[in-house]
């Protein structure tokens, strides 16, 4: 409904405003007995005139309004609002009829001829729908229609309520009017709004089209804050789970840190008891090295062991028997029986029976051999008369290992034990003193009884001896140490004789070289280990030397006098001792002269015809065991020492050097200070010259 009267004043507004079109002329048929009076006023109020049947014009129509200014009801009939055609058929109003000037009006219409023509009768010219009123002509109605007055009477009530209803019908007109001024005023607001509104609404637009170009970037930024957001989720759980493992790491490390300060509570506790345990091993290890040595001190500096080899195959074959009594070898003692039924007695540090083997003789023989790891010299070296076992005893055989191999398994056992405490270098050399040549048998390419270069027997420093050129092979382990060892042992001379096959014709040296360091206290020590093999003592009668092998006699003879001549000096304690007599005395100077450890083994043989030899080598060896040497004295590193010394000289020259430098330095020092005032001086009378003004307050240009 409210779109229906909508509608209505918008046709009515355009209807004011719209020119005003031809009238068309309408008949207002009859449609029962009877008609509503002054017709025409209503229709020309309605924009309309009426025409009367058999006017001049012979037209049955309505002609247009007159001049006075009627609104021209063109299809007004079918325009006409609801409300006019409901009123009217309230009103028993009959349909009108349109139909234009033109046409003729419908035939037969009887008592519509009488309307019509009683209209024309009583019709008045009425002044247009903008404010003029119809004005009745007063006729006399019966005698223009023919009715009686009843009807009449009807007709001017019905009349009067038309005009009633017309006059009801112009004022909601005038409403409708006013409503539709009202309505146009209101639409040019509207369309005025609708412009300010179409304005900001294209400027909407615009800011909606910016927004969403905004919001489009604002999303692609989303999406990327989204995508960061995701991996930094994921880092987020990954370093929170990094951070639970860190916080059990934390967790373990707080509980490790607790477990490792209690082992650092229990090793301060323990070092503090290794300290003492350490400082008591220090004074036993003193105090056994001290009650040790004068043990050995106690029971001579040079200690004799006699060994007699068993009669063998050839002389039990001849019929050979024993001169020799080993009744009281345990204590040290043998008896040599004589060939007139005499007795002489001899007595040893040690005497070795036949039957006693090479393990006998080294349990005895090791406290000397390991003395060398303490810093002592000591010297070890087999006498006797070719053919008694001297090699054998010093080298051995495969299964019967001698002095040489067992004293090296020995020392290298020890120095395993020793690793942590001490810190030892092994060195070897091997050579011989063959017709009172001394010959390196470890130089490449030597072969028995070759010249080689010549060696001699050096003072190097304090009554240290030393063979300059001689070949020292340094060993870590004991299979190199007797690789070397055998490599020289093949490189001996050996000859045959009456008295022996394979005799040695040389004195072989074995000189093992041990450099120690103590690493509690830091003190280093430089000793040797003289394993010597001396040739065979014989007489040349009883041999029956001749050409060569009579010279090689002869100088054994005489080196083996000359070391028979320095054990006499020493057991007298002579003023001078011939140790240049022979190289043989004085390469073992060191090892006689009282600062060394000495054993000597005295090899003799139990058969009856070589009795004379026994005894003079049992002689010969009571004198070496009766020379008092004097307490043996631990050699310190001489090397060790030099180089301190010559540390301590090129420190004391590098101080001076520095002194020197640091001097010159701060000459120079001087100068450029110096040359720095000098500059700053000429710096400040140029900034003078360039900013006169800058002693005013006036600052300088930059």
């Amino acid at each position: 409904m409210e779109d229906e009267g909508s509608g209505d004043r918008r046709r009515a507004a355009e209807a004011l405003v719209s020119p005003p079109p031809r009238a068309k002329t309408v008949t207002i048929p009859v449609a029962r007995d009877f008609i509503i009076p002054h017709a025409a006023d209503q229709c020309r109020c309605s924009g309309f005139e009426v025409a009367e049947e058999g006017s001049p014009t012979g037209s049955s129509a309505l002609g247009p309004a007159s001049a006075g200014g009627g609104v021209p009801c063109e299809g007004a009939l079918q325009d006409t609002p609801d409300y006019i055609r409901r009123s009217a058929a309230r009103h028993r109003v009959a349909p009108l009829e349109l139909f234009s000037s033109a046409s003729p009006p419908p035939a037969g219409l009887g008592a519509a001829d009488a309307v019509a023509s009683s209209a024309k009768c009583h019709a008045t010219e009425g002044e247009a729908v903008g404010g003029r009123q119809p004005q009745e002509t007063r006729v006399d109605k019966s005698d223009c229609w023919g009715i009686s007055e009843q009807q009449y009477g009807v007709l001017l009530r019905e009349e009067e309520e038309c005009r009633k209803l017309l006059d009801d019908l112009m004022a909601e007109n005038e409403l409708k009017t006013r409503e539709c001024r009202e309505a146009q005023e209101s639409l040019r607001d509207l369309r005025m709004e609708l412009m300010r509104k179409s304005m900001h609404v294209g400027s909407l637009a615009s800011a909606v089209e910016g927004q969403v170009k905004e919001k489009s970037r604002l999303c692609q930024l989303l999406k990327a804050l989204g995508e960061k957001f995701m991996v930094l989720k994921s880092e987020h759980q990954n370093l929170r789970q990094e951070s639970l493992e860190y916080r059990k790491c934390v967790l373990d490390a707080s509980q490790m840190s607790a477990t490792i300060q209690r082992y650092v509570n229990q090793y301060v506790s323990l070092e503090c008891e290794f300290k003492d345990l350490k400082e008591k091993f220090n004074e036993e290890a003193k105090e056994r090295k001290d009650l040790y040595n004068k043990l050995i001190e106690l029971k001579g500096n040079i200690r004799v062991f006699c060994r007699c080899r068993p009669l063998n195959a050839d002389e039990i074959a001849e019929g050979a028997s024993s001169a020799i009594d080993f009744d009281l070898a345990k204590d040290g003692e043998l008896i040599v029986r004589g060939h007139v039924s005499s007795k002489k007695t001899y007595k040893f540090d040690s005497v070795f029976s036949p039957e006693e083997g090479q393990e006998s003789v080294f349990e005895k023989t090791m406290p000397y051999a390991i003395s060398v790891l303490d810093g002592f010299n000591v010297c070890i070296f087999a006498y006797g008369q070719t053919g008694t076992g001297k090699t054998f005893t010093m080298e051995g055989i495969e299964g019967a290992r001698g002095v040489n191999y067992r004293t090296l398994e020995e020392l290298f056992r020890i120095i395993k034990e020793r690793e942590g405490t001490f810190l030892y270098e092994i060195t070897v050399s091997v050579l011989e003193v063959y017709n009172e040549q001394i010959h390196d048998l470890l130089m490449t390419g030597s072969q028995p009884g070759a010249t080689t270069k010549r060696l001699e027997v050096r003072q190097v420093a304090e009554g240290v001896h030393h063979v300059p050129g001689l070949v020292e092979a340094r060993v870590t382990n004991m299979n190199e140490a007797w690789e070397v060892l055998q490599t020289g042992s093949k490189a001996r001379v050996v000859g045959s004789t009456n008295a022996n096959e394979h005799s040695s014709r040389s004195h072989c040296i074995h000189c093992v070289i041990v450099k120690g360091e103590n690493l509690m206290n830091g003190e280093c020590t430089k000793s040797k280990l003289w394993l010597i093999d001396l040739a065979g003592s014989e007489r040349v009668a009883k041999t029956d030397a001749q050409g060569e092998r009579l010279k090689e006699a002869q100088n054994i003879n005489k080196s083996l006098s000359a070391l028979g001549d320095v054990i006499s000096a020493l057991a007298t304690k002579t003023s001078h001792i011939p140790f240049r007599n022979s190289k043989l005395t004085h390469l073992l100077q060191d090892s006689l002269s009282g600062d060394s450890k000495t054993l000597m083994f005295v090899q003799i043989s139990p058969n009856e015809n070589d009795v004379g030899e026994t005894l003079c080598s049992l002689n010969f060896a009571s004198r070496v065991r009766g020379i008092e040497l004097g307490q043996a004295k631990k050699q310190v590193d001489i090397g060790e020492l030099s180089r301190y010394k010559l540390m301590v000289g090129r420190a004391k020259q590098d101080s001076k050097n520095k002194d020197a430098q640091i001097k010159s330095m701060e000459e120079r020092i001087q100068i450029l200070e110096a040359k720095n005032k000098t500059k700053d001086l000429l710096t400040m009378n140029l900034q003078e010259k360039v900013y006169p003004d800058q002693r005013a307050g006036i600052t300088a240009p930059s």
